[in-house]
């Protein structure tokens, strides 16, 4: 299988939150809150734009100094650079954190230094389990380095996709994932970078439905897997169910249908002593406002109709007062 991100360099980043997650306490960790430093980051999706735009400017209510630094790059780079102190903020989903972190839990405990600690547990769920909200929550703080936490999650859930134009679909009668895994392994996929996203489909794919693709070329974000399907550059793409791909017209969404792939509640990833009691509570007041219809009503807003994600973000906030 050929995949255009070597997995020497995904492993490299890699190693840089497996070193960390198993470490004491430093002294950077332990300064207080200081409210001149607070920057809000984001991956490169209008997604993660949007939600990020929509915590810098709930932050900013609280009275403090906001800037941002959207398009930081995907879950390894804007790990990296929490832990470095260049962003303090990030939006991400439940699901994807907790395989992240649970993933370099496991390589620190083949790899690290016999004295390093295990600083997450082994217990995994996935949001389509009973009760399976809160016990991703806390999964994931248990699985978090110590100098990360997370806030309240979202309502909004994002989950992961596939798509085929509608020709492939005829051509091939296709209607859910199940009816793809005959053709997976004549078949190209773009899927994204960083959830460890490609790697969380590619392990539910062939796990739960024996599909492994042919080749897997490793893209930016869901549009520009939207993208390669429609100029025909991939025959499959991953995208999430906040892609305006998910449900325009040309393409088919094929179903989960053994409801597998990774679904996770929005969520923000903050780094330890950045921020106080009032701008967690901030972000927590987000979290009971945004809906997977509102987030996915934004995306659509900036991708499709090309509007500024400040505009998109300032008419959501105008609604909902937060």
């Amino acid at each position: 299988m050929r995949y255009r991100r070597s997995a020497a360099a995904a492993a490299a980043v890699l190693t840089v939150a497996v070193a960390l997650t198993g470490c004491e306490s430093t002294t950077a960790l332990e300064q207080e809150y200081s409210s001149t430093q607070l920057v809000v980051g984001s991956g490169a999706s209008a997604e993660s734009r949007i939600v990020a735009t929509i915590y810098a400017e709930a932050l900013r209510g609280t009275g403090i100094e906001v800037s941002t630094d959207l398009g930081v790059g995907d879950r390894f780079d804007y790990v990296r650079a929490l832990e470095s102190g260049r962003v303090s903020v990030v939006p991400d989903d439940t699901a994807s954190l907790l395989a992240f972190f649970e993933r370099s839990n496991a390589e620190n405990v083949r790899n690290a230094a016999p004295d390093a600690e295990k600083s997450g547990g082994d217990t995994a769920a996935t949001s389509d389990e009973p009760g399976a909200v809160g016990a991703v929550e806390e999964a994931l703080s248990r699985a978090l380095p110590q100098y990360l936490r997370v806030s309240d999650a979202a309502l909004a859930e994002r989950g992961q996709r596939l798509i085929v134009d509608d020709s492939t679909a005829s051509k091939w009668g296709l209607h859910s994932v199940s009816d793809l895994a005959a053709h997976c392994a004549d078949t190209d996929a773009s899927l994204v970078a960083g959830l460890v996203s490609d790697a969380q489909v590619r392990a539910a794919l062939a796990d739960s439905y024996r599909c492994t693709f042919a080749a897997v070329d490793v893209v930016g974000d869901p549009a520009d897997a939207a993208d390669a399907v429609s100029q025909g550059r991939s025959a499959v793409g991953g995208v999430t169910t906040l892609s305006p791909a998910a449900s325009m017209d040309g393409f088919t969404t094929l179903e989960d249908d053994r409801e597998t792939l990774p679904t996770g509640n929005i969520v923000p990833l903050y780094r330890a002593g950045s921020i106080g009691d009032r701008q967690v509570e901030a972000l927590n007041n987000v979290a009971g406002e945004l809906t997977t219809d509102d987030l996915a009503a934004m995306v659509r807003r900036v991708e499709v109709d090309g509007r500024p994600v400040a505009d998109v973000v300032g008419d959501w906030r105008a609604q909902h007062g937060v």
